[in-house]
């Protein structure tokens, strides 16, 4: 008898564990489908962290340099200037990192 009540209570704790695993997934999943849907997303975890940045939902990775201004008087609508330096990742065809660079809003 004990047993099966021993038995009873793993089964209600491991779909009490599926669901909140399925809960998280989903959660995962619609914070990643709105960094999708944002413009620019920058997320630190910790001062002096290595940032994860997502610009018009694709993410940026082997980041060398990030800078996003944004100045403005009225608080409404403002300057916005982003650079973000970065390499290419290196691929069969091409062995070598390119560096490339995001830039807008930035006068020269």
């Amino acid at each position: 008898m004990a047993d099966n009540k021993s038995r009873e209570d793993m089964m209600k704790f491991l779909k009490a564990a599926q669901r909140e695993a399925r809960k998280a997934t989903q959660a995962l999943k619609e914070l990643e489908d709105q960094k999708r849907d944002k413009y620019l997303v920058i997320t630190l975890d910790e001062l002096g962290g290595v940032p994860r940045v997502f610009y018009k939902g694709e993410e940026i990775t082997m980041k060398e340099f990030i800078n996003f201004q944004w100045t403005t008087r009225t608080d409404v609508y403002g300057s916005t200037d982003i650079i973000i330096d970065y390499y290419d990742k290196p691929t069969k065809e091409k062995v070598v990192a390119v560096k490339k660079s995001i830039r807008e809003g930035v006068v020269s």
